[in-house]
């Protein structure tokens, strides 16, 4: 029935990751190494529930199924494989936000559904409690009974407190340190652009866009994707900014002689690159 059928798929995906995490020791440079590794143990781990399948009438093996609710750590791996979440960007540091509050809620649910069954009898119903707890709602229709439930409860709370607010405070930090000038260039529909980049200042790059723009000779339907190497000076957001460049120019904080600078400023689908120089 359904539930030989589910059996079957906790052995299957069992010996999966025992052999995953059999490859990972044969690749390893040294033993030593492999097994200082935190996410060894936690593979190593996840693995033994699947001993309750086995001895599901000897009195306490139950509480192995909570650590199956450590295979949800494996999700870090495929998270760092992600090649646009860098150390430090505030893709990455918004994706361990939200990897944080879903491993919180889910690990709760699963060890209050163990601890209190009387209490929580399916772990929706433990998901729901967790929710209701950590957003300091709190409506009472589920309350643990036990002991070691309230103890338990406490110290989720505290968990929660401490770490949710750091992990906020750290993105926060990143949306504010963010320069206005490290976004991705966006392209108006239906209308083409080039690149302007090298070694300018505001004169040489005004004298490029008066030439570029000009009403007899110039290209009136384009627009220009700025990419410099620092932040522009005063003058040169004036320029920017004025009658010559608003709504037709993009300032790019980059260097050319990166790719993902290049891929922010659009070169792979540009009209055309400007390489200006130092005239002096």
């Amino acid at each position: 029935g359904l539930h030989n059928g589910w059996r079957v798929t906790e052995v299957v995906l069992t010996t999966l990751f025992a052999l995953d995490l059999l490859l990972q020791l044969t690749m390893a440079p040294s033993l030593r190494g492999f097994l200082r590794l935190w996410s060894t143990w936690v593979d190593v781990l996840s693995l033994l529930p699947v001993i309750t399948l086995f001895l599901s009438g000897v009195e306490g093996i139950r509480v192995l199924r909570v650590m199956r609710l450590l295979r949800l750590l494996r999700i870090m791996r495929a998270y760092r494989l992600l090649y646009l979440t860098a150390s430090g960007t505030i893709a990455r540091e918004l994706a361990l936000l939200v990897y944080l509050v879903l491993v919180m809620i889910l690990v709760a649910a699963g060890v209050f559904q163990l601890l209190e069954p009387d209490v929580v009898r399916a772990f929706h119903d433990g998901v729901y409690f967790v929710v209701v707890t950590i957003t300091t709602v709190g409506y009472g229709d589920l309350s643990p009974q036990t002991w070691y439930g309230k103890l338990l409860v406490c110290a989720f709370i505290l968990i929660a407190i401490i770490t949710l607010p750091m992990r906020v405070n750290t993105l926060i930090d990143h949306l504010t340190l963010r320069s206005p000038y490290a976004g991705s260039f966006r392209q108006a529909k239906e209308r083409r652009h080039v690149v302007v980049t090298g070694e300018f200042d505001q004169p040489s790059l005004r004298e490029f866009l008066i030439e570029f723009f000009h009403s007899s000779y110039g290209d009136q339907e384009s627009e220009v994707c700025v990419l410099g190497k620092g932040m522009p000076d005063a003058d040169l957001r004036l320029l920017l900014e004025g009658r010559l460049g608003v709504q037709r120019c993009t300032y790019l904080q980059g260097s050319a002689m990166e790719l993902h600078d290049l891929w922010r400023a659009g070169v792979g689908f540009c009209d055309a690159v400007f390489i200006l120089t130092d005239q002096t």
